[in-house]
C-alpha cells in the first residue's frame, strides 16, 4: 500500500512540474499588455503586505526568547 502511494504522490508532483513548464513556455508576450492595471497593483499591493509582514516578524524575534539553557544530551541515541 505505501508503495503505490509514493508512486501515486511521487507520479502527481511531476505532472505538476511538466504542467508548470508547459504554462511558462506557452506565455505569450502580447497577452501580457491586455492585463488590466488594477490586477497588477494588487498583486504589487499584496506583495509589499507580504514582505513587510515578513520584515516585522523577522524584527521581532530577539535573542531573549530564545531559551539559554539548551540540553545537549537531548536526541542522542544513548539516552534511548
Amino acid at each position: 500500500f505505501l508503495g503505490i502511494v509514493q508512486i501515486i504522490v511521487y507520479t502527481g508532483a511531476i505532472m505538476v512540474l511538466f504542467l508548470y513548464v508547459l504554462m511558462m513556455l506557452n506565455l505569450n508576450a502580447k497577452d501580457e499588455s491586455k492585463k488590466q492595471n488594477l490586477s497588477k497593483f494588487i498583486g504589487i499591493f499584496s506583495a509589499g503586505i507580504l514582505f513587510v509582514g515578513m520584515l516585522g516578524a523577522y524584527k521581532g524575534l530577539s535573542q531573549s526568547n530564545v531559551v539559554q539553557n539548551i540540553d545537549s544530551s537531548i536526541g542522542l541515541t544513548k539516552n534511548l
